[in-house]
C-alpha cells in the first residue's frame, strides 16, 4: 500500500498501524501526533521517504516489523521504540520477513522493480511527484485536508523532472459540496465512504426513505452503517436574528442511542456546526459542545444532565439566546445550563446520524422560533 501527500494534523495514533504488509510512505507531513504515531508490527515493512515529522510523540515504533527511512526530516523531539529501524540510503537492501501472499519474498521490495514502481536506472521511486523533504511542511497543507481542492503541481518534481513519464501532466482536481445549504427550506445530505453528495432539497423528499416530511414532523430513518445522513432545516430571513432575545424549541424522539453522538446541531451564520447537543463522548451523559472541530477533546464537552438519552423517548429541547448580552440558556427537559460569551447567530438546525450503528433513526417535531 502507498500513502503519499497526506497531512496528519494533531492526530492520535495508527498513522498507520500495520501487520503483515508492505507500505511505501512518501511526502507526508506529520504534525503533533499525541499517541503512537506510526507502528509497524508483526513482519510488516515500511519504506518511508521524503516525509517531515514535527512534534510527533513516539514517531516510530516496531514490534517484529521493519522500517527503512530515507531522506526524511525528523525533528529532535522524535522518539523511537523497538529495533529494526534503519536510516538507510535509497539503494540499500533492508531485509524483512514479510511475505504478504505467504509465498513471495518481499524483502527489500522497494528496490525490486518486479515488486515495486522502482526505477533501477536512476535508483528512485517512479512516482509523479517527489518533493524535497524541506518543502513538505509548507506545500502539503495547501493540497491535502478535508474540504480542500486537491490541486497538485507536478512541475515541482525535483527527482524525475527530465523523465518522459512526468514531462506532461494534467492537474487533478476533485471537489464536492457537503456544506449546509443557504436557502431556506428542509434538505438532507448523505455522506458515504466515497462520494459526499450535494444537499437534496425538500421537493425531492416525497419518496425518500432517509429523510421525509410527515405533517409537522421531520422523520430521519437511517439504518445504513456505511453512511452518515445530515438533515437540515434552514431558517428564512425573518427567523435570523442579531439582536433581542429569541427562543428556539423542538422535540426529538430517538429510536436508539447506541453510543456517544451529537445528533442536534445549531448552525452559525456560515452554515457551520456550532452548538452541538447529544450524548457526550467523555461521559455519555446528556451534554453539549461548542467546538465540534475538536470533538475528540472531551474537556470541551459540558454535561447538561448526568443521565444518558434513552431509546424511544421524546426529549424537549429549548435554546434561549440573548443576542444583546451574548448569553444563552440551553435546556433538555428540566435540566438547563447557561452559556456565556455566546456569539453565534443561529441560522438553522442540523440533524446528524452516524456511521457504524443501525439505531440512529429519530423524529423531529414541534419546531418553533419565538
Amino acid at each position: 500500500m502507498t500513502f503519499h501527500h497526506n497531512f496528519y494534523n494533531q492526530c492520535g495514533s495508527r498513522l498507520p498501524f500495520t501487520r503483515n504488509s508492505n507500505f511505501h510512505i512518501y511526502n507526508c507531513y506529520y504534525y503533533g501526533s499525541t499517541g503512537t504515531n506510526m507502528q509497524i508490527d508483526n513482519t510488516a515493512y515500511a519504506f518511508i521517504e521524503g516525509c517531515h515529522f514535527e512534534n510527533t510523540n513516539k514517531t516510530f515504533t516496531t514490534s517484529g516489523g521493519t522500517i527503512k527511512l530515507y531522506n526524511n526530516i525528523v525533528d529532535s523531539t522524535s522518539s523511537v521504540t523497538g529495533s529494526s529501524i534503519y536510516y538507510a540510503e535509497r539503494t540499500e537492501h533492508v531485509t524483512n520477513t514479510c511475505k504478504a501472499d505467504k509465498v513471495t519474498d518481499y524483502s527489500s521490495f522497494d528496490t525490486d522493480k518486479n515488486l515495486f514502481y522502482y526505477d533501477d536506472t536512476n535508483n528512485i521511486s517512479k512516482v509523479d511527484l517527489m518533493l524535497k523533504p524541506d518543502e513538505v511542511k509548507t506545500y502539503i497543507p495547501t493540497v491535502a485536508g478535508a474540504g480542500l481542492l486537491a490541486t497538485i503541481d507536478y512541475s515541482k518534481n525535483h527527482t524525475e523532472k527530465n523523465d518522459s513519464y512526468v514531462d506532461t501532466k494534467e492537474t487533478a482536481t476533485y471537489s464536492f459540496s457537503s456544506a449546509a445549504p443557504t436557502e431556506a427550506g428542509i434538505y438532507y445530505t448523505v455522506l458515504d465512504n466515497s462520494s459526499p453528495q450535494v444537499p437534496t432539497a425538500e421537493s425531492a423528499l416525497t419518496d425518500s426513505t432517509i429523510v421525509r416530511i410527515d405533517g409537522d414532523n421531520i422523520i430521519v430513518t437511517d439504518t445504513n452503517k456505511d453512511a452518515t445522513t445530515a438533515g437540515y432545516y434552514i431558517f428564512d430571513s425573518t427567523k435570523k436574528f442579531t439582536s433581542g432575545t429569541h427562543t428556539y424549541s423542538l422535540s426529538i424522539t430517538l429510536e436508539g442511542v447506541g453510543s456517544s453522538w451529537y445528533f442536534l446541531r445549531f448552525l452559525d451564520a456560515d452554515g457551520n456546526d456550532s452548538l452541538c447537543v447529544g450524548t457526550s463522548k467523555g461521559t455519555k451523559h446528556i451534554g453539549y459542545t461548542l467546538d465540534i472541530a475538536n470533538i475528540t477533546d472531551t474537556s470541551k464537552e459540558i454535561d447538561i444532565a448526568n443521565t444518558a438519552f434513552a431509546t424511544r423517548t421524546t426529549y424537549n429541547f429549548k435554546l434561549i439566546v440573548n443576542y444583546d448580552t451574548n448569553t444563552a440558556t440551553l435546556s433538555v427537559g428540566d435540566n438547563s445550563v447557561q452559556i456565556d460569551n455566546f456569539t453565534v447567530q443561529i441560522t438553522g438546525l442540523k440533524f446528524f446520524t452516524a456511521k457504524a450503528a443501525t439505531d440512529r433513526s429519530f423524529t423531529v417535531s414541534k419546531i418553533s422560533i419565538e
